[in-house]
């Protein structure tokens, strides 16, 4: 204010003095405005200006909003992978059901009975897929009747000469693949691989792609297995005791009678 270097009291009626004996009698019922009207009145200074409230500008909900705006957004996307997995997997049973429709029809054998009528089957040499087809509906491969018949004629010839399997015996010796069998023929020549590196005990000659003969890795050999040994025995009739390997030659399976020792080797006649 203006009156700080002005003296308490002044004349009748004025001054801060004045002023104070005023404010103390009108106390309980004046204002602030009044107050300081009347002060200004008694010490003969302008009034002060009225102060007025500067309104607070308002808060912009920016956080808010901020907020809203990530809400939407995170809504968005949920909704785009949910409609993207229900899209994947309409796609995947599609395909489910076009490869059920394009794959072929298996062939189902009913069971059949010794009398041929059909009915519950009964186990037996005469149909290698009897046991397969002992309850109906056996899901099975399909049978060449004349393999079947080619097998079960060496078989019993093998069984008749104690297990000795012929070496033209193609089918029995490929379906002992993997076991030790003993094979029995006349040797007709000795043969080499194209590579040299095995030497064959021929049965037939010229011998077929696909004849079963004995082999000898030359390799890990003796000596008493080399062409010239061997070669002594050509004209004999000789049995092979060995593992059978299956080579595919051709597209032809061929059984070789793997030959480790001249032990391995007998003559018979």
């Amino acid at each position: 204010m203006d009156w700080k270097n002005r003296s308490g009291s002044g004349p009748t009626g004025h001054g801060l003095d004045n002023w104070l004996a005023w404010l103390r009698g009108v106390a309980a019922t004046a204002s602030l405005h009044e107050a300081r009207e009347m002060l200004a009145a008694m010490v003969g200074v302008n009034s002060p200006p009225v102060a007025t409230q500067l309104a607070a500008p308002p808060v912009r909900p920016q956080v808010q909003a901020r907020r809203s705006s990530s809400f939407r957004m995170l809504w968005v996307i949920n909704i785009g992978l949910a409609v993207m997995a229900a899209g994947l997997g309409e796609w995947v049973l599609i395909r489910q059901r076009v490869d059920e429709a394009s794959r072929p029809l298996p062939v189902l054998v009913p069971p059949v009975s010794n009398n041929g009528k059909k009915g519950p089957a009964i186990p037996g040499k005469e149909h290698p897929a009897a046991r397969q087809a002992a309850e109906p509906g056996v899901l099975i491969p399909k049978v060449d009747p004349e393999r079947v018949k080619i097998l079960a004629t060496q078989r019993k010839a093998a069984e008749d000469n104690k297990g000795v399997i012929s070496w033209n015996s193609r089918e029995l010796l490929v379906q002992n693949a993997g076991k030790e069998v003993v094979v029995e023929g006349v040797l007709a020549d000795i043969g080499f691989s194209d590579s040299e590196k095995t030497l064959y005990l021929l049965f037939s000659k010229p011998p077929g792609q696909n004849d079963p003969r004995g082999a000898v890795i030359l390799k890990s050999a003796a000596a008493d297995l080399t062409e010239n040994a061997l070669k002594q025995l050509i004209g004999h009739k000789i049995r092979l005791r060995g593992m059978v390997e299956v080579q595919t030659i051709s597209g032809l399976q061929r059984p070789d009678i793997k030959i480790k020792e001249r032990a391995s080797i007998q003559i018979i006649e």
